[in-house]
């Protein structure tokens, strides 16, 4: 994992006044060689349990990833898979922190280390949420998972007694079913409090983190933070209260200069779009010929603000 200092002194320093910070290599083009030879290469910015924090470990570690050319966009993606070595099965995993090893696999765990620049990942914003683009191909039984940390201080996944208290934002995708063709995921953060984190932490899996099944592959790219400089005290759309009742979407204390100027998305569980409207009042009717059942994202969009609710639909 190498990191330019001049890059993140310029994402620290500067970009939080032009755009939205952005994620290092999002889309798996830069490689590196890490140690074993020129044909073991890991994404730069990036960490696999060869280069975990226990050496004796990363000696006789299974690769479980693998630069692919079957890209969403531009030359390469991340292919990672799970594979089953001595009889135990291992999730093919990316993280942009590092990966604490064991023998005893219960005991791993990703963490960001804020004492050294190779394994964190500075970020100072609160963003509205992540997307990436996505395919996958369980093994029956298994479930893809995918998580992204917004933190002060040291963290981990998962959370220490010690730590939990560092976690300000956090997302976590379970994906059961296969994925055939390349899709674009969009997960909203849930965050826990008010304060402005210091490190964004992502683990990328092919299959459950901790009960894989072999023969999982999942192939990830071009992945991209959404909104959200705006803290949650000066973007005007956290007012904003959303229910809905009879195929309509109340968007109640929707400040007036921003009525007519937002866009209304729903997404299911997995950041799929299913339907999207302008916002001409604070009543937005969805017509009899769209009706959705279950816990959905609505998400408001406005010229400079955006916010997303997990709403219930019956």
């Amino acid at each position: 994992m190498k990191k330019n200092v001049l890059v993140i002194l310029y994402t620290v320093f500067f970009v939080p006044f032009l755009m939205a910070q952005q994620i290092e290599n999002p889309g798996f083009e830069d490689w590196e060689e890490i140690g074993f030879g020129p044909d073991i290469l890991e994404p730069v910015n990036w960490s696999s349990i060869k280069t975990s924090d226990l050496p004796e470990l990363n000696n006789v570690a299974p690769i479980v990833w693998e630069r692919s050319t079957d890209a969403h966009s531009g030359q390469y993606c991340l292919k990672l898979y799970n594979v089953n070595i001595l009889g135990l099965d291992v999730v093919g995993t990316m993280c942009n922190g590092q990966i604490h090893a064991d023998w005893n696999p219960d005991l791993g765990f990703t963490y960001t280390n804020p004492d050294d620049p190779q394994w964190h990942t500075p970020f100072t914003s609160r963003p509205d949420s992540i997307a990436f683009w996505l395919k996958f191909f369980p093994a029956e039984g298994d479930t893809l998972q995918f998580q992204a940390l917004l933190h002060v201080g040291d963290a981990t996944i998962p959370p220490t007694p010690e730590n939990e208290d560092n976690w300000v934002g956090f997302v976590k995708l379970y994906l059961p079913e296969a994925v055939e063709e390349w899709t674009r995921i969009v997960l909203p953060f849930e965050y826990y409090d008010e304060r402005t984190p210091e490190y964004i932490l992502f683990i990328l899996n092919s299959g459950n983190g901790t009960t894989p099944i072999e023969g999982s592959i999942a192939y990830y790219d071009d992945m991209e933070i959404i909104g959200g400089e705006q803290s949650i005290h000066d973007n005007p759309l956290n007012q904003v209260d959303i229910h809905v009742s009879e195929n309509t979407v109340f968007v109640n204390n929707i400040p007036e200069d921003l009525l007519k100027q937002a866009n209304l998305e729903i997404l299911d569980l997995t950041g799929r779009s299913v339907w999207q409207s302008k916002i001409n009042s604070n009543k937005v009717s969805m017509g009899s010929a769209n009706s959705f059942s279950g816990i959905y994202i609505v998400k408001i969009t406005s010229a400079d603000f955006v916010i997303s609710r997990k709403v219930f639909f019956n």
